[in-house]
């Protein structure tokens, strides 16, 4: 009696056909494994599969060059919906592709989990409303100290590092949960959450970072002949 071999998780390289996202909507193709990252959602792991397809699909009329898929922890077994499996390394054989993919379907939980979160990114935009600065006053003659501060929530693209060689990109979004930006050349390179915000170091590093003018009031109190200044209420 032969014993069974268990399936080889999917990793980049492997030549596939899968049935999945492609942005909005599900869709078929054919081609190859991109990049496999890994995710933790809830306390589950789980990993994402990008598959760069040999034919493109459209999505709502925005053509998409990758059909993403989301795998259990053993990098075989699909999560929620979808299928991948192994395909000739002959580009022209068995290749497939759907133009006109089915919409996505929005129930399942954990997808809804990845769109709040492509929800919450796009939320950042107005890059104000979750940073600022702390400004600290000593009562010396030194200047006040001044502190950046990042109130924005960790899966915040201000929290977005890259891997990538680029000085410079255009589109950065979310997309499936995961960030990605585009270079000159429109390739596609994906990011990944870090606890720092990204813009704390070119806070602490630009020689003119802050412009513009700014009234903070003052209460002055009299104390055994001369005045003391609070800013604001403090004292």
């Amino acid at each position: 009696m032969s014993e069974q071999t268990a399936p080889r998780p999917f990793q980049v390289g492997d030549r596939v056909t899968v049935h999945g996202r492609a942005g909005s909507h599900i869709a078929t193709g054919t081609g190859v494994i991109d990049r496999v990252s890994e995710h933790e959602l809830d306390g589950a792991e789980y990993l994402s599969v990008w598959v760069r397809v040999d034919a493109p699909v459209m999505d709502d009329g925005v053509e998409r060059k990758w059909i993403t898929l989301y795998l259990e922890a053993d990098g075989v077994t699909p999560m929620f919906s979808g299928t991948i499996e192994h395909a000739p390394t002959d580009p022209s054989i068995g290749a497939v592709t759907q133009p006109n993919p089915a919409p996505m379907d929005d129930t399942t939980p954990s997808l809804v989990e990845l769109d709040r979160r492509e929800a919450a990114a796009d939320a950042l935009a107005d890059d104000s409303k979750h940073h600022g600065i702390d400004i600290r006053f000593d009562g010396d003659d030194e200047r006040p100290s001044i502190y950046f501060r990042c109130d924005a929530p960790s899966d915040g693209l201000c929290h977005v590092v890259y891997d990538c060689s680029c000085e410079s990109w255009h589109s950065e979004e979310m997309v499936d949960g995961i960030p990605q930006h585009r270079d000159s050349d429109d390739e596609v390179h994906m990011g990944r959450f870090v606890a720092e915000c990204r813009l704390d170091d070119w806070f602490d590093n630009s020689d003119e970072v802050l412009s513009g003018d700014v009234t903070i009031p003052i209460r002055p109190e009299w104390v055994e002949g001369y005045y003391i200044f609070h800013v604001g209420g403090a004292s």
